[in-house]
């Protein structure tokens, strides 16, 4: 009983997350370019940013270099690459809400 409880609770907590992960993305993204943010801090927040958006995952199973290992350029550039990837996601979502409103169950 305990292990179900446990389990629900853990799907719920996800589910608050997943609502949220725009929000928190955008939010994570505004503490990136401060100023003021430590270096270090700096780049385990975009690690984390990358990883939520799906940029260490490829299809033929390379990894891309981790953010730590990046120079400042291919730091821009990649996050240049995350903002068109979540635009082409959020586009792509979009379509879909879009085809499905005439479909009937």
């Amino acid at each position: 009983m305990a292990k179900i409880n446990r389990d629900r609770k853990t799907q719920e907590a996800r589910d608050v997350v997943l609502d949220e992960l725009p929000e928190i993305c955008r939010d994570m993204i505004k503490l990136v370019r401060d100023p003021k943010m430590p270096p270090t801090s700096r780049v385990q927040l975009i690690g984390h940013l990358f990883r939520a958006a799906g940029l260490f995952e490829t299809d033929d199973g390379d990894r891309e270099k981790e953010p730590h290992e990046m120079t400042a350029k291919e730091l821009a550039a990649a996050l240049a690459a995350a903002r068109a990837k979540a635009g082409e996601l959020e586009h792509s979502a979009s379509d879909d809400d879009e085809a499905g409103d005439g479909i009937m169950a």
